[in-house]
């Protein structure tokens, strides 16, 4: 079975997001984000039914995580990370540094943190909200990195408000005259970890509420469970793979925040994907590193069901890319055949390529094109071929040197991309979609196709 990369039970993990932030509007609210977030982000010991990450809280941030479910045990007057009685190897105050650091590297980023009491308290002198602020709240090596101007326990705030700050998400009692940030209950969550047949079912129904919900209402989303007979990474091996087709597919318009136990790159990148969409304006520049990330992974997902392969694989790639950056005009080329002599393709003037990795023999491309607006036809593009064809030699890449030289110099009024193929043809073995004047023809064992923008 292909790797979907949905799923990832190792320490490290396909992508990098540390800053994948800086490209979404200032005036978004954080209830109008899709946010990729963990369930007890600490949980990387213990065993089988203990351990729900692989990833450090350090490896997760980079990757693009950006919702915490931090769990932490009263014990001596301060907090000690635990999942039930298993020590995860690391204090609250560990967890804190990890988190200033990447929020030092990363300004425009900022970290929601679910604060949760965990298991029995030992040798306490106070209540766990007291140890909370005066151990961590109001630490000078914290408090300048605290999110500080709730309001009330609904705040909802706008992205600007709380780029490089850390936002408490408060699960326990609060204190007098101090409101540490919104209220864990506030949200709609779905958190059903007992019953992990029914799981997937209950994360799609969610899924559907928060894409048809309020902007303004914060949607919580956990697709983690377990049983005596489905540890965490057995039951995220399932509903992971589901919350990624569902997501490629293009289901939702609004993710919103999903915490998942072992959450493999391309889930991950499809999440963080659907912010693309909060962008406005035909600049797309600033998303180039990220989508570039995400075209890899989510490539992974492709699949065909029939003779119509290559078909099958373009038109789930460009749903995605459409889905998630719409109004663009995207390109998008599958391909059964490796290698230069086989099939080779020269873009103009466009944004946001990328090509991904050979995947189980098939390699994808996707690229939005920026026509030039000439007004050439498809008859003046096919009389300055007119017997071009015959005269090129060598492989599919010499032979698109040639034909997009001739056209880019005879017909200098578009962007001309050009795409030659080599026998075999036919939709189980490559297949593009295009936009503009567009010709193609095939001349002994070479398709030569050619498109405006």
């Amino acid at each position: 079975m292909t790797d979907t990369r949905a799923y990832r039970n190792e320490s490290d993990v396909q992508t990098r997001h540390p800053n994948w932030m800086s490209w979404v509007p200032d005036n978004k609210r954080l209830s109008e984000l899709s946010l990729p977030g963990t369930h007890d982000s600490g949980a990387l010991h213990g065993g089988l039914w203990a351990e729900c990450q692989a990833l450090s809280i350090r490896r997760q941030l980079n990757a693009g995580i950006r919702v915490l479910d931090v769990r932490c045990r009263h014990y001596r007057d301060g907090f000690q990370i635990h999942h039930d009685r298993v020590h995860q190897e690391q204090s609250f105050g560990d967890v804190l540094t990890t988190v200033c650091d990447f929020l030092d590297k990363n300004p425009s980023e900022t970290v929601l943190m679910r604060v949760k009491k965990e298991y029995d308290n030992y040798k306490v002198s106070r209540k766990f909200q007291e140890t909370f602020q005066e151990r961590y709240w109001e630490h000078s090596r914290y408090r300048n990195y605290f999110w500080t101007d709730a309001g009330s326990d609904a705040a909802n705030p706008r992205l600007d408000e709380v780029r490089g700050k850390i936002v408490v998400l408060r699960d326990f009692d609060g204190v007098d005259g101090v409101i540490f940030g919104p209220k864990w209950k506030s949200f709609k969550i779905q958190d059903d970890y007992k019953n992990t047949s029914s799981k997937w079912e209950k994360v799609k129904a969610h899924f559907k509420k928060t894409d048809s919900g309020n902007g303004q209402t914060t949607y919580v989303n956990f697709l983690s469970a377990n049983s005596l007979t489905s540890p965490p990474s057995r039951v995220a091996d399932d509903v992971n793979v589901s919350a990624l087709k569902y997501l490629f597919k293009g289901n939702v318009t609004r993710a919103g925040w999903v915490m998942m136990d072992f959450p493999g790159a391309a889930l991950i990148d499809a999440i963080v994907a659907h912010n693309m969409r909060l962008m406005v304006g035909a600049n797309k520049e600033p998303l180039t590193e990220d989508f570039n990330k995400i075209f890899k992974n989510i490539a992974y997902s492709a699949t065909h069901a029939g003779e119509k392969k290559c078909d099958d694989r373009r038109k789930q790639i460009r749903n995605f890319v459409q889905h998630v950056i719409p109004g663009q005009r995207w390109n998008v080329i599958a391909c059964q055949t490796k290698g230069a002599k086989n099939w080779f393709f020269r873009l103009r003037n466009t944004t946001l390529y990328n090509k991904s990795d050979w995947i189980d023999g098939f390699c994808h491309v996707a690229f939005i094109s920026r026509p030039a607006g000439g007004g050439v036809s498809e008859r003046d593009l096919e009389e300055c071929l007119q017997g071009k064809l015959n005269d090129t030699s060598g492989g599919a890449e010499s032979r698109s040197e040639e034909i997009a030289s001739i056209v880019r110099s005879q017909l200098a009024g578009e962007n001309w991309n050009v795409l030659v193929k080599k026998k075999p043809g036919g939709y189980d073995n490559w297949a593009y979609s295009y936009w503009g004047t567009h010709f193609k023809k095939w001349r002994g064992d070479f398709c030569f196709v050619v498109w405006a923008g």
